[in-house]
Order: structure tokens, then C-alpha cells, then sequence
């Protein structure tokens, strides 16, 4: 078995560097428009680059990592590889594939400075170049307002309406029905609702692919809308992508382009837009951070709200046009990217002329050998290749290292519970804390499991291990004792074969602190679907609030003295609120439950319609994911991986000063905040596993 391994090796380049680009889909999307702005910016370096065959290059260049899953370590052997980042860099290490795909790379090119933020924080080795922009494509036309109410009135468009404008696809290439949620359809969905609620004139104008789910959530909230476009009920992919000169004339005849993406490497809207001076509003992703000024930039459905009414009641700022309009032209062109490129290349070759880290195909990684092949597992492998398209897990044996505990108990028992099912509906056959030769890979939960595995290792015993981390315990635990830190990071680096962290957060902690964990990815929890589930009946909207909080643990870092804080400002005549398991704190208004089963649990998470929590330094809150997955739009501290669990789904607070008018935004938009809620679902996350399994086992 080979594995790819970077080594110092003497490279003999000649000038000018052979390069192969690569990466474009072929189908016309942002990334095929990144190729070739690419292309054309290496095009401009006669001296410096020749592009060239993927066997005649010196270096491969591509603008997509997922590529690199179709070049084998044989093709990329002594060569340098470039790669782009084209999406949210953590969003990158939540697949499994990222840990073959990182090793083949040298260098990474960001084009965000969100990702050159990340990568820093990740010590990647990277080169900051800005999304490459054709600004010819997009130059705005001298038309008057006559002309463009006429255009208007072409598309059925009256000349009081103001028109919003979203030119991404927004559902699922998988199943049309469903919204794609990192485009952030829902969110869009639920702003615009609202601003036709408050009586403002608006009309959406649609174009482009894959907008199925919009156009039918448009039509049965009853918002005026224009698509621009065949409709159609099959996929579109191959009819309805528009050249960029059209999308440049929609532009201009929309008042703002509204985006609302969850995370984005770009998006590219945001420079299309600026470069043609129309008005935007976007959520902070990507571009939208680099190029638009704070004011234009939302982090909740309110705020979206109140920032578009803004706009349509006393315009946008004419000079934020004009300072967009001068970022895009002046750090996004073709030509600015061409210069960073010729230093980057130049840099490369300067190199290169002593000694430069090149790819080079090895043996696998010293201290993992490969598992004997018993008769059994032969077995298991062979039906699952007649049988893999059917049931993925088939073949597969995991073996889950865990105290388990009958519930209740804390959220790591509850996760680790609902991945054994997970696992065992995608057909992995499942067994727990058990050495066998016949088991495929160890799922290990931080340092929460018997001694026996530790023995075994210690002996010598070669096993492929996934690692769950937990974050750092003694600072979730408010303690100055790191051992249970420094034992579970001692074993991740003497045996871990790939770690799994449990956010984005989680991991930022651990190497802000010095912890590098071997092979990460991030999967975040899930609850199992059969309990945790939403209630399907309608709320009654003149009946009290219900509020719940829920908590396995005591300590008083699970956020007892907000509640207790709360609880002296809360109009009893319209809150009910209820505590569910255990707390320090003594409440005289506040119902106190003790510590519930599951099933009970779910029940009366049911019961309530806001969940609320103050927790501080959580990893990923099971408490938190079974709130979600029950229906309930949460009140969050805004702090650790709180945040990126909630997402959309609720409202953050900062402290307890801010905590009841937060409380109030989210009570008094229930429904829409229910709407965007986003969990990962247990067969989502089983799978991810599985395939990290898989992957771990090739190593």
C-alpha cells in the first residue's frame, strides 16, 4: 500500500515552469468561471509559466480540490501541486477525503481573507490570492430610468415594486424539493416573507438553475416573483445556466441583490453586483466580509429585516457603491491576480533551483502496518462489492470504545449510543470495546473507555484508530489540571490512525493551545431521529411561551446563573419556563424536572417552543442538537461551538444584559427561525464516519 508523503527532494525546474491547471467542472458554474480567469491570468506569464500536459508538468495547478481524488500519487510524484480553495476552509474538513487530498498539496491559494484567516490559524502553507474577476463582463450600462422601468415592465415588473434580485441555485442537485443549505434559500425565504408582511412592494427576480425550491416557497407564501428561465420540474442544469452578459443586464435592473448563504468560498455574486454598483446585502461569508462595508452585512433574519427596510424606505449609500465598485475593480481583476500569480511562481522557481518539498510516493506511515486479512473479513469485503451500491456499510466491521451508560446520562453517552444505530441501519456490522483481528477500524471516544485496547496497543497490537475528541476538558471543567488533555492527546499522536473533532470550534481550541490532533476532520453529534423528532402540531399563538433548558451536568459552566438571572426578568404572564436535569442553582419560578430518559426527555422538549442555552466552552452540545432536532428555536450564548450549531435556527445573546431583548426577537418570530433550522442528521453523520472509516483503512 502507498501513501503520500511530502519529502525534500532536488527538483532541477527549468525555467519556464511546465504547469497543468485543471479543476473546471464543464459545466458552467462559479468554478469553471475560476478556471478559466485562471487560465487566462497564467496565460499573461510567457516567461514564467507554460502550461502544459498533466506528464510534462513541473507543477499542477488546480482550482478544485476534489480533483485531486482523480490523480494518483503515481501521476503526482515530483511534482509541486497548487491548489485553490474554493469553499469555507472548515467546511473542507468535514469530508473524509480532505485527508488524502491535503497531502498530495504544497501550497494553497485563498482567496478570501476568511480562508487566509483559517489556513493561518491551521499553519497550512498558502498564498493569498483574490477571487480573479473578468470586471469587462460586468460594466454598467448608461440606461435611464425610463429604460430600465421599460425592462421592467417587459418582465411583468411594475415600476413602484422593489425588485431583489438572486441569481444562485438554491436547491438540491440530489432532490430538487429540497433546499441546498449553504446557499441559504430558507433564510432568503424567511426575509423577504417578512418585509411582504410589513406591506413594502416587493417583487424577486430569479435566474438561473436549480431555483425549483424558491420558486415553489415563493408561490405559496404568495410573494411576487419573475423567473428567468425555462420552468421545468427535471433538473435544468443543462438549459438554464445564462452567459454572463445576461446576468450582467439583470443587474442592472434590480434595486439589491440580497444574499443570504449559511458559508461560501466566494460567492461571486457579491462581485458581480459591486462591479456594476447595484446595492447588496449579504450575510458574512466569503467575499461579502472583504468587499462590502459592515452595514451591509447581517448575522440574523431580524437584522436582514430591519437592514432591507432600511434600504427601501431611504436608499442605499451612493458612496459604498462607489467604494465597491473601486475594491472589485482594483483587487479582483484578472490583471491583479496575474501579478500575484508571477510572484508566486517566481518564488516557486527560486525554490525549486535548491531544494523545495516536493510529492513523492512512499511507504505507508511508520508504526501503521497493514491488518492481517483474516478469512472472515475476505468474506465481508467480497459481498460487499456485489452489494456496496445497496448497503454502504456492508463489509465493514467498527468496533465503538465507550463506557456505555443507560440514560440519562451526559452527551457523549447519548452520541456514542446513537452512532452505534446509526452505523448498524447503513449495514456495518458493530461490536463494542472488543479486540478482534476481524475488526476493519477502532472508533475510540477521547479517553472515556476500559483499559483493555490501551494494553493491547501498548503491547504492540497494530489497529486502525479513529480518536472522537471531546474539547479540552479542564477548561470546559473551569480547572487548572490538563491530565485527562494530556492523556487523550498522548495517545491521539502514539496511536490514532485519523482523529474526529467534534466542531470547528473544537478544533481551534486544541491547536490554539498547542494540541495538533493527527489527521483531523470535523463531524459534528446528531440525536437519533426515532426519539428526537419535531412536534407537527400548531403552536397557539394566544397561549404562554413556553422556554426549556436542559443539562446532564451541574456545573455551573452550563449556564444556571443566566437562567437564574432571567427568571428576575421575565413576565410570568407570558413565559412559562422549565429546567430539565440537574443544577445548582435554586429557581422559584423556574419548574426544575430531574434528569430524564430520552424518550421522556424528547417528549417534553416537545412540549415547549424555545430552548435556551448559556453554556460555555461546548465541544458540540448533544443537549443543544436534541432541542434542534425537536423542533425548538434556540436562544444561544454566543460563545464556543454554540454558534455553528444553531446556525440560522435561532437567536445569540452575549451576556445577560442583552439576553431578554434577544429573547424577545426570538418570541415574538417564532416560526420563521423554526423554519431555518439545520441539523445533521444520524444517517448524515453515521455516514460520514463510514466513509472516514473507509478511508482510514487505506492509510
Amino acid at each position: 500500500m502507498l501513501n503520500v508523503n511530502k519529502n525534500v527532494v532536488e527538483s532541477g525546474f527549468k525555467s519556464p515552469l511546465k504547469v497543468y491547471l485543471t479543476g473546471g467542472e464543464g459545466a458552467g458554474w462559479a468554478l469553471d468561471q475560476d478556471f478559466d480567469n485562471t487560465r487566462e491570468a497564467l496565460l499573461r506569464l510567457e516567461n514564467i509559466v507554460e502550461l502544459v500536459g498533466l506528464e510534462d508538468a513541473d507543477v499542477i495547478h488546480t482550482v478544485w480540490d476534489q480533483v485531486l481524488d482523480r490523480i494518483n500519487s503515481r501521476q503526482v510524484e515530483g511534482k509541486i501541486v497548487v491548489c485553490h480553495i474554493c469553499t469555507n476552509v472548515f467546511k473542507m474538513l468535514e469530508s473524509a477525503s480532505y485527508i488524502s487530498r491535503f497531502k498530495k498539496v504544497n501550497f494553497w491559494v485563498t482567496q478570501t481573507g476568511e480562508a487566509s484567516r483559517a489556513v493561518q490559524h491551521l499553519k497550512w502553507p498558502f498564498f493569498y490570492v483574490p477571487y480573479a474577476f473578468d470586471t469587462g463582463l460586468f460594466k454598467a450600462q448608461n440606461t435611464n430610468r425610463e429604460e430600465r422601468n421599460a425592462e421592467r415592465m417587459n418582465l411583468g415588473i411594475m415600476p413602484h415594486e422593489f425588485v431583489i434580485g438572486t441569481f444562485m441555485r438554491d436547491s438540491l442537485g440530489a432532490d430538487l424539493n429540497q433546499p441546498k443549505p449553504e446557499k441559504g434559500a430558507d433564510v432568503f425565504l424567511e426575509v423577504v416573507y417578512q418585509l411582504k408582511l410589513k406591506g413594502f412592494p416587493i417583487h424577486i427576480l430569479l435566474a438561473g438553475p436549480r431555483r425549483h425550491w424558491l420558486r415553489d416557497q415563493l408561490t405559496d407564501r404568495k410573494i411576487p416573483f419573475t423567473y428567468i428561465g425555462k420552468v421545468t420540474t427535471d433538473d435544468d442544469i443543462q438549459v438554464n445556466i445564462l452567459p454572463l452578459h445576461k446576468i450582467a443586464a439583470l443587474y442592472q435592473i434590480i434595486d439589491l441583490c440580497l444574499i443570504t448563504s449559511r458559508h461560501e468560498g466566494g460567492p461571486r455574486a457579491v462581485l458581480e453586483a459591486a462591479a456594476l454598483r447595484t446595492p447588496v446585502l449579504s450575510t458574512g461569508v466569503g467575499l461579502a466580509i472583504d468587499v462590502l462595508d459592515p452595514s451591509n452585512i447581517f448575522s440574523s433574519i431580524q437584522q436582514g429585516v430591519r437592514k432591507l427596510s432600511t434600504v427601501i424606505e431611504k436608499g442605499y449609500d451612493s458612496s459604498l457603491l462607489e467604494d465597491q465598485y473601486t475594491n472589485v475593480t482594483e483587487n479582483h481583476s484578472i490583471a491583479t491576480a496575474s501579478a500575484r500569480f508571477a510572484g508566486i511562481y517566481k518564488g516557486i522557481f527560486q525554490r525549486s533551483r535548491n531544494t523545495i518539498s516536493l510529492i513523492k510516493a512512499t511507504p505507508a506511515r511508520e508504526g501503521i502496518t497493514q491488518q492481517r486479512l483474516n478469512f472472515k473479513r475476505l468474506v465481508r469485503r467480497g459481498v460487499a462489492f456485489i452489494r456496496k451500491k445497496e448497503i454502504p456499510g456492508l463489509g465493514v466491521k467498527i468496533c465503538l470504545w465507550h463506557e456505555f451508560r443507560k440514560p440519562p446520562y451526559g452527551g457523549g453517552n447519548q452520541f456514542m449510543m446513537a452512532l452505534q444505530n446509526g452505523l448498524k441501519k447503513l449495514g456495518v456490522e458493530v461490536v463494542s470495546n472488543k479486540i478482534d483481528d476481524s475488526v476493519d477500524v477502532h472508533i475510540c471516544n477521547a479517553v472515556w473507555f476500559g483499559s483493555e485496547l490501551l494494553k493491547k496497543l501498548s503491547d504492540g497490537t497494530k489497529c486502525k484508530i479513529i480518536h472522537r475528541l471531546d474539547g479540552l476538558v479542564h477548561v470546559a471543567r473551569g480547572q487548572a489540571d490538563k491530565s485527562i488533555d494530556e492523556q487523550a492527546y498522548t495517545f491521539n499522536k502514539l496511536y490514532a490512525t485519523a482523529t474526529v473533532m467534534q466542531s470547528e470550534w473544537c478544533l481551534r481550541q486544541a491547536l490554539g493551545m498547542g494540541y495538533v490532533p493527527v489527521n483531523h476532520v470535523i463531524i459534528r453529534n446528531a440525536s437519533n431521529p426515532r426519539i428526537f423528532f419535531p412536534d407537527k402540531t400548531v403552536r397557539n399563538k394566544e397561549s404562554k411561551i413556553r422556554i426549556i433548558a436542559s443539562s446532564w451536568s451541574d456545573n455551573p459552566m452550563k449556564g444556571s446563573s443566566f437562567y437564574k438571572r432571567l427568571e428576575s426578568e421575565l413576565d410570568w404572564k407570558k413565559f412559562d419556563f422549565t429546567f430539565v436535569g440537574r443544577t445548582q442553582e435554586c429557581f422559584k419560578h423556574i419548574r426544575t424536572i430531574p434528569p430524564l430518559p430520552s424518550a421522556q426527555l424528547a417528549k417534553v422538549l416537545r412540549q415547549h417552543d424555545i430552548y435556551i442555552t448559556a453554556s460555555r466552552n461546548e465541544a458540540c452540545s448533544n443537549a443543544l442538537i436534541e432541542a434542534l432536532s425537536c423542533g425548538l428555536p434556540t436562544l444561544f450564548l454566543n460563545d464556543s461551538s454554540n454558534p455553528e450549531v444553531v446556525g440560522w435556527g435561532g437567536v445569540p445573546f452575549d451576556n445577560e444584559s442583552d439576553m431578554l431583548s434577544r429573547l424577545y426577537e426570538l418570541a415574538e418570530n417564532i416560526e420563521s427561525y423554526k423554519r431555518c433550522i439545520r441539523v445533521d442528521s444520524l444517517q448524515d453523520v453515521a455516514m460520514k464516519y463510514l466513509h472516514l472509516a473507509k478511508e482510514v483503512i487505506n492509510i
